[in-house]
């Protein structure tokens, strides 16, 4: 590790907090109004004031600290190492020249251990990145990757599992996002418009022209079907969010008799349970009088919603706050019998030859609809390979794609028929909920902030305090009101 001039080691810690007492200092500045030129001057300022070799915190970490967008920061940190003030070893990281060096123009050391290769001239090789990373998913990727430059035999593709590499690395030409809410105009502005293609497919599926719907990922009870007919307790059969609560209070006592814990183990943040009360949520901040009638409903809704939280089991005593891995595999090894958990698990879950026969069924959120979180497709700007990553995101919205997604658990971004996940559950009644299903999409920072950070922080408070929903409520427009108007400073 670098020294600072009285030989103590420079953590990164340290560097964070001098980037963030830095940003301060430039009065009536807001952090998202962060935009290149005032982080290059930050940076700079900063990296004047420490050693040579001194190693940057990474580019997610210098993002969360001045809570700006990973592609301000990433510009940044690459125009630096262009500039000469900085400079980047693979895998290591990106680190501080020696002044002297950039002073007499001398070039970073040469620290890079794999050249890149050239290109060939009649071959195209693109980066693809996703943060799918588990032995199974990786194989699921390859394949498709596979497939993809079967259909292209002059493309390869270079997977990253990892969706925000280092500065140090190569810029990914298409990654997945998980959201539309994580960026600001300037990480707008880094996204390719796929819609001026004018690609037929992407121009039916696109939004906002720079992110494309892959598929959705949602929430599953997973049951030990085995071990509920060993005990003679019914299969669950609900078909609202009132039923399934229910469900689990129904046969509590019988569990329980049986010397298993009565209240399943949960991964699902609560705050996604609300559904499209969400958004119901930030529509009070948009007029100055609260609508009554709207706010007795989400009232009911929060309610509703803590009830049933109260039923499941978010942490595990003695255990880390990764004790849902125990809870896991626990599961598989076919001591509980139920496990709430991410459509992946299912795609593990059916690749796995268990003990016992395992089932999914959906998850309903308490407007009986189903929680779809987007997974979407982005092109870099900076991407050399613009139409091979169009083209790429096009071969994922082929039905045979679609129906692979769909074949893990997920669902189609087509949301069709033919896409629907396998589940223990009645097809048609599936369909009727997805038509009443909508995508969680809050495209605006601050609506996320107020839906996921303040409304769903209330509601975990409540899970210990045992708050009522109209305390929730109103405690978060509360919060939310003070949060927006420290924002329009």
């Amino acid at each position: 590790m670098a020294q600072n001039p009285d030989s103590s080691p420079i953590s990164p810690e340290e560097i964070l907090a001098a980037l963030s007492t830095k940003a301060r200092q430039l009065e009536g500045l807001r952090t998202t109004d962060i935009k290149y030129p005032t982080l290059r001057r930050i940076l700079i300022s900063a990296i004047q004031e420490m050693p040579a070799d001194t190693r940057l915190p990474g580019i997610r970490d210098l993002a969360d600290c001045l809570g700006i967008s990973l592609v301000t920061v990433q510009k940044t940190i690459s125009k630096l190492v262009a500039e000469g003030v900085l400079y980047s070893k693979p895998r290591s990281g990106v680190f501080v020249l020696n002044p002297q060096q950039a002073k007499n123009g001398a070039a970073a050391p040469a620290l890079s251990e794999e050249p890149p290769v050239p290109q060939h001239p009649f071959r195209a090789l693109f980066t693809f990145g996703t943060d799918s990373r588990a032995p199974f998913q990786k194989k699921f990727w390859e394949k498709i990757a596979n497939r993809f430059c079967q259909q292209y035999p002059n493309t390869e593709i270079e997977i990253h599992f990892d969706n925000e590499p280092s500065a140090s690395q190569q810029p990914l030409d298409v990654y997945e996002r998980y959201d539309w809410t994580q960026h600001g105009s300037d990480e707008r502005e880094g996204l390719l418009d796929s819609a001026a293609f004018n690609n037929n497919l992407l121009s039916a599926r696109y939004a906002d022209g720079r992110l494309v719907p892959l598929y959705y990922r949602t929430y599953f009870l997973f049951y030990n079907n085995t071990l509920l007919e060993q005990l003679h307790i019914p299969r669950p059969e609900y078909r609202t969010f009132a039923e399934q609560s229910a469900y689990f209070t129904g046969i509590a006592s019988r569990l329980t008799r049986a010397g298993h814990n009565p209240r399943p183990y949960s991964i699902q943040e609560p705050v996604t349970l609300l559904g499209g009360w969400a958004r119901q949520f930030c529509s009070l901040f948009e007029t100055s009088s609260v609508d009554a009638g709207k706010k007795k409903q989400l009232v009911t809704a929060l309610d509703q919603l803590v009830s049933y939280c109260q039923i499941c089991r978010y942490y595990l005593k003695g255990f880390s706050p990764d004790d849902w891995i125990h809870a896991r595999k626990e599961f598989l090894a076919g001591k509980s019998l139920f496990f709430l958990g991410y459509s992946v698990d299912y795609w593990e879950f059916t690749r796995k030859k268990l003990p016992f026969d395992v089932v999914a069924y959906p998850t309903l959120c308490v407007d009986n609809t189903f929680f779809l979180w987007t997974r979407a497709g982005a092109v870099s700007k900076q991407s050399e390979h613009p139409v091979e990553s169009i083209n790429f995101l096009s071969f994922l919205l082929d039905e045979e794609i679609q129906t692979e997604f769909a074949s893990t658990g997920n669902y189609g971004a087509k949301l069709g028929p033919d896409f629907q996940p396998p589940m223990d559950v009645d097809p048609k009644w599936t369909q009727q909920v997805l038509k009443k299903s909508a995508p969680l999409l809050l495209p605006v920072r601050e609506q996320h902030y107020l839906t996921i950070n303040i409304l769903g922080g209330e509601i975990w408070r409540s899970l210990i305090q045992k708050t009522t929903g109209e305390e929730i409520l109103e405690r978060s427009l509360q919060l939310g009101q003070a949060y927006l108007r420290n924002r329009s400073r």
